[in-house]
């Protein structure tokens, strides 16, 4: 017997693949795209706090052009101000909606109704020109999110 025993996700009570182990891998693949993971009634946040020095500024989340990672930190850009918020990218992901905010980056994030244009560049990348004037680039692993853009 092997130590520590493995587990096969069929142990009672405990959602696994067992239920689906023997369906072909086109039937599973085809269940999942037909059938998204809900997220209607899902609530995103509406407002960032972002606290500076002992005060806290409220940031209505409409009004962000784009998010910027910068370390362990995320520059929020705003038109006229840029504020800093201690936080990661997969946090700031769950707390937009993707439905106005996309990622394009492993570094940005950014807000599609802010969007203006959109250039191709060399290898496969594509710039953002947003309308305060920022640019931000995609990068090719995010390239097959350009299809939102047109």
């Amino acid at each position: 017997m092997n130590w520590p025993p493995r587990k096969t996700g069929k142990e009672p009570g405990r959602p696994g693949r067992a239920e689906h182990e023997d369906d072909p891998p086109e039937t599973v693949l085809s269940a999942i795209l037909d059938n998204p993971a809900p997220v209607a009634g899902r609530e995103y946040d509406r407002q960032l706090h972002i606290k500076d020095r002992g005060t806290i500024t409220r940031v209505d989340i409409s009004d962000v052009d784009y998010v910027e990672a910068a370390g362990d930190y995320m520059c929020i850009h705003t038109p006229g101000k840029t504020h800093i918020l201690r936080a990661t990218m997969k946090a700031m992901e769950k707390k937009l909606d993707p439905a106005k905010f996309q990622r394009v980056h492993r570094s940005a994030i950014v807000n599609l109704d802010k969007v203006k244009e959109l250039h191709p560049h060399a290898n496969g990348e594509y710039f953002l020109i947003l309308e305060g004037g920022g640019e931000i680039k995609v990068s090719r692993t995010y390239k097959d999110v350009v299809g939102r853009f047109l």
